[in-house]
């Protein structure tokens, strides 16, 4: 995958976490140092994630366990139909 668009424009980001400290650094992490990547959606919730306009971007990166219901198989099956490439990241240890 090109680090830009074919247009040549940032590939558009979502991060999702239910800890919004972490969605703020990894989004801060990309501004300083990913310039051909552009975080357009920050979420802390899967329903806002979805409800968000900018939804669905090129890649979403979500946490593994969010204190919803939403099993990370259901999550990453909408993001890849609505046409979203997905990374899964986890602070587990297994």
């Amino acid at each position: 995958m090109s680090s830009k668009t074919v247009s040549g424009e940032p590939v558009q980001i979502a991060v999702l976490d239910d800890h919004g400290l972490l969605v703020e650094s990894v989004s801060s992490w990309f501004a300083t140092n990913a310039p051909d990547f552009a975080v357009v959606v920050q979420e802390t919730s899967w329903a806002r994630c979805l409800a968000n306009p900018l939804f669905p971007p090129r890649i979403v990166l979500m946490d593994y366990q969010l204190a919803e219901d939403v099993s990370i198989e259901a999550r990453v099956l909408m993001c890849k139909a609505a046409g979203s490439h997905v990374i899964v990241m986890s602070a587990l240890g297994h």
